[in-house]
């Protein structure tokens, strides 16, 4: 497990921990399940030998985490019935929310980011799905990607490379425009709900909370997207190298960079984007909560 994904695992272990100690129930197993592997993996426990020693203390605890109290007394979420915890593959379906919290009224969906405000990874292939994109052009951006996709596979199992790492750089950025372009063509043509179901796809806006935790600053960086304009126009849509950059009606311009999502050279050839909002402060509801 990368370092990122380690400590991402952290912050959201300690959110659900939050909740937990409040004896919030889960609400599936599988929740429970989550929680105690997140738990196994940040908790250390003592070794049969510190056990016997009367000197051994548990490692400290992050500094943030004393703060979480502060910090949901401010968001004021009230009347929580249950907590669940989301598996990983939930963002293929759009939502990118690791933990829920299913209240009287509603549900609050959270974000936990550590030092990172990547907000969703998507693949390049599942275009069609995220806009909704109508039959003819579902049916061509497919075929137009396979054959972009057969090509590249076809030129690396000739090489015999089997990593993307042996795929000399010059190559390698040449792939990600040639997928980035075909990708701009299709984005360029999507109208109306389409522009929507894409913006709503990538931000996960629909009562959802990305808490931001950056560990340099000392804060806890929380955006709020439950009241954001929905747009259904984009103002541009350019590629320029391993960067795709998107401008909605609303003024969210968002960056998506693409890359190898996996060390290995597959034949479906596994991509995805690193998708960021560039002016997240200046387009959503913020509030700041520092830990110094």
């Amino acid at each position: 497990m990368s370092k990122s994904r380690s400590c991402g695992n952290e912050f959201e272990y300690f959110i659900a921990r939050h909740f937990v100690n409040q004896n919030i129930p889960f609400g599936d197993v599988s929740s429970k399940e989550k929680f105690d592997r997140l738990k196994n993996a940040n908790i250390v426990l003592p070794t049969a030998t510190a056990l016997s020693s009367s000197s051994w203390q548990p490692p400290p605890l992050p500094k943030y985490v004393s703060h979480l109290d502060s910090l949901f007394a401010k968001l004021q979420f009230k009347n929580i019935k249950s907590i669940t915890l989301h598996p990983d593959t939930d963002g293929i379906k759009g939502r990118s929310a690791d933990i829920s919290l299913t209240t009287d009224t509603d549900i609050k969906y959270i974000s936990c980011k550590n030092n990172n405000t990547s907000i969703k990874h998507p693949r390049p292939n599942a275009l069609p799905t995220q806009t909704k994109m109508n039959i003819a052009d579902t049916t061509a951006y497919h075929q137009e990607y396979a054959q972009l996709n057969d090509s590249y596979y076809n030129t690396f199992e000739t090489q015999k490379l089997t990593k993307f790492s042996d795929i000399p750089l010059a190559d390698k950025e040449k792939m990600y425009l040639k997928f980035n372009q075909l990708t701009v063509k299709y984005i360029a043509k999507l109208t109306g709900e389409q522009i929507a179901h894409l913006f709503t796809f990538i931000m996960s806006c629909d009562k959802t909370y990305i808490i931001s935790n950056d560990t340099k600053k000392k804060k806890f960086v929380v955006y709020d997207y439950v009241n954001t304009q929905i747009p259904t126009t984009i103002k541009s849509v350019t590629c320029n190298g391993k960067n795709i950059k998107i401008e909605f009606g609303n003024n969210a311009k968002i960056n998506m960079r693409i890359h190898n999502a996996s060390k290995q050279i597959t034949k479906t050839l596994s991509l995805k984007y690193d998708t960021k909002v560039e002016n997240m402060l200046n387009l959503f509801t913020t509030f700041e909560e520092s830990y110094h």
